[in-house]
């Protein structure tokens, strides 16, 4: 019992002395001494790191910045920053503070210092007309913006193609076949995801590039009477590029919209064919699938028109959008149209020049990585 006695007056002992501590002499640069009592939260036995109460460092730093102490509501300012479990609305309190003492001292270098750290603080920053701020505040907050710099996401969409002949072609010696017959896509609607990268260089503007892998197709009903069948279906792997130029503008708080113009960058990959033929009266039956991949274009390109709306909260933006692509280029390489003999000795068929317009509308989730400040000039 004495030696639990003796263990709790020296930690008596202890917590005294280290809560005498906690009444801090902060010295102005002057040479001056300010005593001002802090509240500490709590005392941390590694050397020089002491976390401060927020609330109180709010309350003490306004004190000092009313009674014309700027240096000493710097100093407890920036020391009060080492509490790391502080909101973001209490360090723009403190940040509005630092930024006031700095203009209070005509220091203007270090008060635009404070002003990006404002904003990058709560990137969503309005100052409080109805406030306390002054107008030099106001002026210098005016004289910045921010936006975000770079962000990633996903873009989940609806595509529907549509199949543009631009050229016929027909082989010869070869009667019943309606080469003229339209390319029709093999689905209505198509899900995409694309995942998404973007960067924006200023206020208003931003470049950015998507990815996906989908598959496209389509199919040709060339005969179909009763002597003669004949047609065609192909699925087309393609790895998708997109590249563009947006232009934002500002609805209202947080709502935004965007237009854009780019160009698609269409890899194609493995395309395979489905392919029938018979001419009942001689009975024929030829029916097969086959690779197909070399007598298409290994790139193809579409310009695009995007626009869309949304709304912005903290670091994710969500957009519905709506997107066009109109075809630029043809799918089947003109040099090797013909390559491919058993398509045409045994089906007879060949391609014509296509192209590929499509509509698409969805949604776009982003997460942006960080922000700029910027001077306006």
């Amino acid at each position: 019992m004495r030696m639990l006695k003796y263990i709790s007056f020296v930690t008596v002992l202890i917590s005294t002395a280290l809560t005498g501590r906690a009444q801090d002499v902060v010295k102005a640069d002057t040479g001056k001494a300010y005593e001002h009592k802090i509240k500490w939260r709590r005392l941390s036995f590694a050397p020089g790191v002491v976390y401060v109460n927020f609330k109180d460092a709010i309350a003490n730093a306004t004190e000092l910045y009313n009674n014309g102490e700027y240096d000493t509501c710097i100093s407890v300012i920036e020391y009060s920053f080492r509490d790391r479990n502080s909101n973001m609305f209490e360090r723009e309190s403190l940040l509005e503070l630092l930024v006031e003492c700095y203009l209070e001292k005509d220091d203007l270098p270090n008060a635009e210092r404070a002003i990006v750290r404002l904003l990058h603080n709560n990137p969503h920053y309005e100052v409080n007309e109805t406030g306390n701020n002054t107008e030099d505040f106001k002026k210098l907050v005016d004289q910045y913006e921010i936006f975000p710099g770079l962000s990633i996401g996903i873009r989940n969409t609806e595509l529907k193609s549509t199949y543009v002949t631009t050229k016929t072609y027909a082989l010869p010696n070869v009667t019943g076949i309606n080469y003229a017959t339209p390319y029709t896509s093999n689905y209505k609607w198509e899900v995409m995801y694309y995942s998404c990268l973007e960067y924006q260089f200023t206020k208003n503007w931003s470049v950015g590039a998507e990815a996906i892998k989908y598959v496209q197709g389509y199919n040709r009903l060339m005969v179909n009477d009763s002597t003669n069948y004949a047609s065609y279906s192909e699925y087309m792997t393609i790895y998708r590029l997109p590249l563009y130029l947006r232009r934002y503008g500002k609805i209202a708080k947080g709502f935004s919209y965007y237009a854009g113009l780019g160009l698609s960058v269409n890899m194609a990959g493995l395309s395979t064919a489905h392919v029938e033929y018979y001419d009942f009266p001689k009975n024929i039956v030829e029916n097969g699938d086959m690779d197909v991949t070399n007598i298409k274009n290994q790139y193809s390109f579409q310009w695009l028109a995007t626009g869309g709306v949304g709304y912005t909260i903290k670091r994710i933006r969500l957009f519905v959008d709506l997107r066009y692509y109109g075809g630029i280029s043809n799918l089947v390489s003109a040099s090797n149209r013909h390559a491919n003999q058993q398509l045409q000795d045994t089906y007879h068929y060949v391609d014509g020049d296509v192209k590929v317009n499509q509509f698409e509308f969805g949604a776009e989730g982003a997460i942006i990585l960080n922000y700029k400040v910027k001077k306006k000039k």
